[in-house]
């Protein structure tokens, strides 16, 4: 039998890997939304829309793959289910369309970097 090293504490992830992480999550996600036959489920709408919405402006400013990726993925999103996205309001009164302007808003940010 084969015996494995176990590490007593676990591994730190690094930034890098948690970007790399959220990019791949993006890019996979995306691909599940185009591949959902319309009416989008209501989760993707509800719980995912406005997830990939929040790391993608946070993380915007440190990182162009996941503003990229997240852009890709919104598209996506609007793409699929155009009247179901715009239709939605979250906790807060905040809707998908504030959360896409605030989107915007960081694409068209002149201190973003476009690389």
């Amino acid at each position: 039998m084969l015996q494995t090293p176990v590490s007593s504490s676990p591994k730190k992830q690094s930034e890098e890997d948690k970007e790399d992480m959220r990019v791949e999550i993006m890019e996979l996600l995306t691909v599940f939304i185009r591949k959902t036959p319309n009416p989008l489920p209501p989760f993707f709408v509800t719980e995912l829309f406005p997830a990939v919405m929040e790391i993608t402006i946070g993380h915007a400013k440190e990182s162009t793959a996941i503003l990229q990726s997240g852009g890709e993925c919104v598209r996506a999103f609007f793409a699929q289910g155009f009247s179901q996205i715009t239709a939605i309001t979250y906790s807060g009164g905040h809707t998908a369309m504030d959360l896409t302007l605030q989107l915007i808003g960081k694409l068209l940010d002149p201190e973003m970097s476009e690389f």
